[in-house]
């Protein structure tokens, strides 16, 4: 077998050389993973959360087209309108006397099924929401720069159409329906106030002449008999959700004399939960005063 020999000064030549290379190697690995410890946390990209999906989707955005621009800029005030009306439910107006100004006059609202203000224009309904107009048929409210209208009257519900090969008796039940939703609308249809009275009638819903009518306990406290009929105190909520000041003095109700609390119940609210409309004379801080109050069947059309 024949050896191999290397010279001594090549063989330490090597020996060198395999050294520095196992130190740069050390080296590399070593400055790898110092920096590794020693660099800044990666900050992630900023990602964009649209969370109003129901206003992309009236847009047309989320579906991957575009609407026309005046569907686009109405879609955002119609997701706003549907968030104030699950909040804030319309109960009634009263328009200023003339009922010429759209600006002026006062409105009733239940906030978040509890709290119920009588505003007057530019009074807020909670903070950044304000009322801004009342109309004849239900007001304007501003949030965050951008008008909502919010009706008094409500939407009447979708009639179901017939659906073709459904069972006769379903399809024959929905006219007999349609005519029961109509009738009472038909009966109601007798304003017997004159434009210039309803333009400043005060309009309450059905919900709210029964919720005065069942404060009836608390009215001695309300209406004072005084010689010239009735002396308005201590209004509070009652009172307010009629439209009266504390001093007022209510005299008459279609030209009959109020004398006593009971005379309010007779002459006033039970009219009106007939649907009837009802005219209250008196004063307001010396000045001859009338309350005009009526129901839906008096709302604009």
């Amino acid at each position: 077998m024949i050896a191999l020999r290397i010279p001594a000064a090549l063989a330490r030549v090597l020996a060198a050389l395999m050294l520095l290379c196992a130190l740069a190697v050390f080296a590399w690995v070593a400055a790898y993973w110092i920096w590794r410890a020693a660099e800044p946390a990666a900050v992630p990209a900023a990602v964009r959360e649209d969370t109003d999906w129901s206003g992309r989707i009236l847009s047309g955005s989320a579906l991957g087209f575009v609407r026309t621009e005046a569907a686009a800029a109405a879609a955002p005030q119609a997701v706003a309108a549907a968030a104030i009306e699950g909040r804030i439910r319309l109960l009634g107006i009263a328009r200023e006397a003339g009922g010429k100004r759209k600006s002026g006059g006062q409105a009733l609202f239940r906030v978040d099924g509890r709290r119920v203000l009588w505003l007057r224009v530019g009074e807020d309904l909670d903070p950044g929401i304000t009322l801004a107009a009342v109309d004849a048929d239900g007001v304007r409210i501003t949030r965050e720069g951008r008008e909502i209208r919010l009706p008094l009257r409500e939407r009447a519900p979708a009639v179901p159409r017939a659906v073709p090969g459904a069972p006769v008796a379903s399809v024959a039940k929905a006219p007999a329906t349609a005519a029961v939703a109509r009738a009472p609308a038909t009966a109601a249809d007798a304003c017997k106030l004159a434009p210039e009275q309803r333009a400043r009638a005060y309009i309450l819903r059905p919900e709210i002449v029964d919720g005065v009518m069942r404060e009836k306990s608390g009215w001695a406290d309300l209406f004072k008999p005084a010689a010239e009929g009735l002396v308005v105190q201590n209004p509070g909520g009652t009172g307010a959700m009629l439209g009266l000041y504390g001093n007022d003095v209510l005299t008459r109700a279609d030209g009959a004399q109020l004398s006593g609390p009971d005379d309010v119940l007779r002459l006033v609210m039970q009219p009106l939960a007939r649907n009837e409309s009802v005219v209250v004379t008196g004063a307001r801080g010396g000045q001859p005063r009338e309350w005009i109050y009526a129901g839906m069947n008096c709302l604009a059309r």
